[in-house]
């Protein structure tokens, strides 16, 4: 699993990226489900975490 993480540099950026696109959506048109907000904090940490590896 490092190996992959160690070839992918910008995956911190992929992952905000779709935590905003998800935010996002969820804003425009009220797309509400079950566990919206766990998914969208779980990813939002992953991000997080994805960008602080990289540095």
């Amino acid at each position: 699993m490092w190996k992959y993480l160690k070839k992918r540099k910008n995956l911190g950026a992929l992952t905000l990226g779709g935590w905003l696109i998800i935010f996002g959506l969820s804003q425009a048109i009220a797309l509400n489900f079950l566990g919206r907000d766990l998914i969208l904090g779980a990813i939002a940490i992953l991000a997080g975490v994805f960008i602080l590896i990289d540095r």
